[in-house]
């Protein structure tokens, strides 16, 4: 109830009600606003418009009325969407996840600008999908791409703030000063005779916030300041994976994908869980796989099934004429093996593909057939006889372990062309950790006309000095392995075949991982630790690391026990 005010009436004293007056202060008359004579000359020149009251005036509501809640009007700008696009190479999640990214990764570069932030994400994302023929191809790109603006943000240590932002401006600028001082007839360091009060605005708070604070000097160093922001100068050695992904880059894998909290396997459980795994003698047959001599001769093995596709490159073994693997070429060769007449070999170095109606070379785009894009020194063959395979071991049966574990191990072989076909040239063994247990470089029997470096990695100069022969690294893996050790590997059949090794207990991760198409298609192992790993490989242009392939096949099992681990509960 209102308070009711006393009132002199006729010299009594008497109270009175006062009704409520709703709005009160909307009747009331309001304030002029002119603004005030100026004082000073300094604010002789503001605007005589009001400023904006820092908070909301409080306004009473009449009896009976609803209360709206205040509202900030504080400008947003949402997130950009990708527009449904039916039929699309690429689905529509897929785009929206990766460019949700981008736009978290740019407000790391661009902080305060969202709009900007936003406008570059959606930008830089069409690029990619216009670029990218196949999913698989766009994600090798986004990838790539995030981990450049990463890199760009993790570059600077004072990031995602304003004075950061002028500090990038200002380290703009300073490149471009630095790299004159490199040139400069003056001592080497980067001294530069350059007054700061000259420098602009933004380089001069990068000097202040280094401690360059004194107005009277004449000349400064650009390469301690350069240097303290971690940016690569010259003479300065960089990994490549540094580049790619920043300094977390350099240790053990990326990927943008959230780790999931699973179970680690310990080494007695992996060899239980890896028993449904292994292949059958038939599955082994049907992969190509070197199977023991049918009349008992020791050291020979011979192939039970070979697909047509592979049976048309074989050359029998002692033959005077070949057919070039890359180039389907016929040439002439002597009983060592060496061709008889000198000719190059030109070829495509990838298969072909189909992409709406058109045969293009995976390699150079060219629509088939078309002017090949490689050109070798000499032509390479594929000799041997499927039912007589000479220089074979088996692993042999060792006694029962305690704990009935016989160990599993991954491993890759890096081949390379001679005179007589495709020889080992390099093998890597790793453990269920990751750890190398076993690599060594090998020296083929006969001699080496093409190192096939753009997939084994190998070079002349890595070959110097090399003695370590087949039948060593023979030794070892006997030593090492037991006929029910599990080996690890992708498509197998070859690295086996290059070791000249018979053994029955092999888990092959293109038989786990199938081709949707079905056998004998096979998916490839850089496709398997990109879709399941999020993982890039085999991405150098200086050839495939045998340890990568064999470390990316264990982590492709250990994923998949993981995953039969969650169907399970």
């Amino acid at each position: 109830m209102l308070c009711e005010p006393l009132v002199m009436v006729n010299s009594f004293v008497e109270r009175r009600r006062v009704a409520h007056v709703p709005n009160v202060s909307a009747l009331l008359p309001k304030p002029s606003t002119s603004p005030k004579p100026s004082t000073s000359s300094a604010t002789s020149g503001r605007s005589a418009v009001a400023e904006p009251a820092p908070y909301t005036p409080a306004q009473t509501v009449p009896q009976g009325g609803q209360r709206t809640a205040h509202t900030p009007t504080t400008a947003s700008v949402t997130r950009p969407r990708i527009p449904a696009d039916l039929g699309g190479k690429v689905p529509t999640a897929v785009r929206q996840r990766y460019l949700d990214q981008f736009c978290t990764d740019l407000l790391k570069l661009y902080p305060g600008n969202e709009a900007l932030a936003y406008k570059t994400a959606l930008e830089e994302e069409q690029a990619v999908y216009n670029r990218s023929s196949t999913r698989r191809v766009y994600a090798n790109l986004a990838v790539t791409l995030v981990k450049r603006l990463r890199d760009a943000a993790a570059s600077h240590p004072s990031r995602g703030t304003h004075s950061g932002w002028l500090a990038r401006a200002a380290l703009s600028d300073m490149t471009n000063l630095y790299n004159a001082a490199l040139f400069s007839p003056y001592p080497p360091g980067g001294f530069m005779p350059v007054p700061p009060a000259l420098l602009p605005p933004h380089m001069q708070l990068l000097l202040q916030m280094r401690g360059f604070q004194d107005e009277n000097m004449l000349a400064y160093n650009a390469r301690p300041i350069y240097d303290l922001y971690g940016v690569p100068v010259a003479n300065r050695t960089v990994a490549h994976l540094h580049n790619l992904a920043g300094r977390a880059g350099t240790i053990g894998s990326w990927s943008i994908e959230r780790s999931k909290k699973t179970e680690d396997i310990r080494a007695e459980e992996l060899y239980a869980r890896l028993q449904p795994y292994i292949l059958s003698e038939e599955q082994l047959c049907s992969n190509s796989f070197p199977r023991p001599d049918p009349r008992g001769r020791p050291g020979f093995a011979h192939l039970v099934h070979i697909h047509d596709r592979e049976k048309a490159m074989i050359t029998p073994a002692g033959a005077a004429v070949r057919q070039c693997l890359r180039c389907n070429k016929m040439y002439d060769v002597g009983e060592d093996g060496a061709q008889k007449v000198a000719d190059e070999c030109s070829y495509h170095w990838r298969k072909t593909y189909v992409r709406r109606g058109q045969e293009k070379h995976g390699c150079c785009d060219q629509v088939s057939p078309a002017v090949a894009c490689c050109l070798g020194d000499y032509h390479v063959s594929n000799n041997f006889d499927p039912e007589h395979l000479a220089g074979y071991m088996a692993t042999l049966d060792k006694p029962e372990p305690l704990d009935g574990n016989h160990g599993a191990f991954a491993l890759d072989c890096e081949m390379c062309y001679t005179t007589m076909g495709c020889e080992l040239t390099r093998i890597t063994v790793i453990d269920e950790a990751g750890n190398t247990v076993y690599e060594t470089l090998v020296l083929p029997d006969n001699p080496i006309i093409d190192y096939n470096t753009r997939f084994s990695g190998i070079t002349d100069k890595d070959m110097q000095g090399v003695e370590t022969t087949i039948r060593d690294v023979q030794a070892v893996l006997l030593n090492l392995f037991s006929s029910k050790t599990i080996l690890i590997g992708h498509s197998l059949e070859s690295d086996f075949k290059a070791l000249k090794l018979i053994h029955n207990t092999v888990v092959d991760t293109s038989v786990v991982f199938p081709h949707r198409l079905g056998p004998p298609r096979k998916q490839a192992l850089r496709a398997l630790a990109q879709d399941h790993l999020s993982r890039l490989i085999q991405n150098d242009v200086g050839g495939h690391d045998s340890a990568e392939d064999a470390v990316t096949c264990m982590d492709l099992m250990l994923f998949r026990l993981k995953e039969d681990a969650k169907l399970r509960q």
